[in-house]
């Protein structure tokens, strides 16, 4: 597998005056020859060398740099029931996704938007093959402690991240096809402004779901989180997630709107 070098290059940024006249920033490729001079890895390097190098770079300012080689390396590893309990890789998974975070944060304060979102598209990525790959494990491997913390951690920020990017249908969807052992309370957040804009998906929180047009979806949608909170035992909720929880059950209860 080829790696490509972390080299964090800034784009061009456009800073208007009052007059509104722009002024271009230095070219990127003179802050490119500046980096250089620490590489991503090779595919010889050890997942403790790799975490050393990306994470020094997420320290100096570099996080988009440090996104890129991780990146590369998460693509390129194979799980298997040893190395999936392994806290090298169990950490260097939480901590290529966090720099993701990093990444679209810094490049979203820099105004480049689409860049920004690339990054978190990538952190859902890194988080979700994650996600996938201990799920698919046997009982026994599951039971690991570090595991399910990490597990947790990945679901809950890839809920706010796909909040970030507006997919609320998806995020929706993905979670009611989840153990709710894994769900916390960002993730139920997350849900929960999901459904609670069932007609457009679009995260609006001022709906009237009695007027929206597919009761039938809404309700469905609805019913399959609320199945789910219902087996969250040991969940605490805060008071304002209880209080919008219980909205949504006398709409699709019996005499509710969405039930009628």
């Amino acid at each position: 597998m080829k790696i490509p070098k972390c080299v964090d290059r800034p784009r061009f940024i456009r800073v208007f005056s009052p007059g509104g006249r722009m002024i271009a920033a230095v070219l990127s490729f003179f802050w490119a020859f500046a980096v250089m001079a620490e590489a991503c890895p090779d595919g010889d390097a050890s997942l403790v060398q790799v975490r050393n190098v990306i994470n020094d770079l997420g320290k100096s300012g570099r996080a988009p740099a440090g996104a890129e080689c991780g990146y590369g390396w998460a693509e390129g590893i194979n799980f298997d029931k040893p190395s999936l309990t392994d806290q090298v890789l169990i950490s260097f998974f939480l901590e290529v996704a966090d720099l993701h975070r990093q990444a679209y944060l810094k490049r979203l304060a820099e105004g480049l938007v689409a860049i920004a979102n690339s990054y978190l598209d990538k952190e859902i990525a890194v988080r979700e093959k994650f996600i996938e790959q201990v799920l698919a494990a046997d009982d026994e491997t599951r039971k690991s402690e570090s595991l399910q913390r990490a597990t947790v951690k990945h679901l809950s920020a890839m809920a706010t991240a796909y909040v970030k990017r507006k997919k609320y249908a998806e995020i929706a969807e993905y979670l009611s096809q989840k153990p709710t052992n894994i769900i916390d309370h960002e993730a139920v957040r997350a849900w929960l402004q999901a459904v609670s804009s069932c007609d457009k998906f679009d995260g609006d929180p001022n709906v009237n779901l009695c007027a929206v047009k597919d009761r039938q979806i809404c309700q469905k949608t609805i019913s399959d989180f609320l199945a789910s909170v219902d087996e969250m035992k040991s969940q605490l909720f805060s008071s304002k997630t209880g209080r919008e929880i219980a909205v949504l059950r006398r709409l699709t209860a019996d005499g509710g709107c969405l039930n009628d």
